[in-house]
């Protein structure tokens, strides 16, 4: 869903170059973070992934705190375009996949 683009595009208002953050070697921790999934998903079930998405995209930021984050550092709104995105589009995604998750988590306990 273009994540990538909206932070690049995001720190790209404070001045960051997209070029030279695409030139760093991806965190220790980001990279671990992802291949978890990888694994989950390859040795698991696909399937796996979503409990991830659900927890991280069903929690998201709340509007207030992108206007305080705002207020606090002094960057310009449009510097946090990526959590006012997820802020207003998030929540549906919870009430969305959330039953869809738990249907399908006890449809494969069950069948084990």
């Amino acid at each position: 869903m273009h994540h990538d683009e909206w932070i690049l595009e995001d720190l790209e208002v404070v001045g960051v170059d997209r070029a030279e953050v695409l030139e760093r070697p991806v965190a220790a921790t980001i990279a671990g973070l992802v291949g978890a999934q990888y694994y989950w998903a390859q040795h698991c079930h696909p399937a796996a992934l979503l409990g991830y998405l659900l927890v991280i995209e069903g929690n998201p930021p709340t509007p207030d705190l992108v206007h305080r984050l705002v207020e606090q550092t002094g960057h310009p709104r449009q510097a946090f375009r990526f959590l006012e995105k997820h802020a207003q589009l998030s929540p549906t995604i919870a009430t969305t996949c959330t039953p869809c998750s738990t249907s399908f988590l006890s449809r494969r306990r069950t069948s084990r």
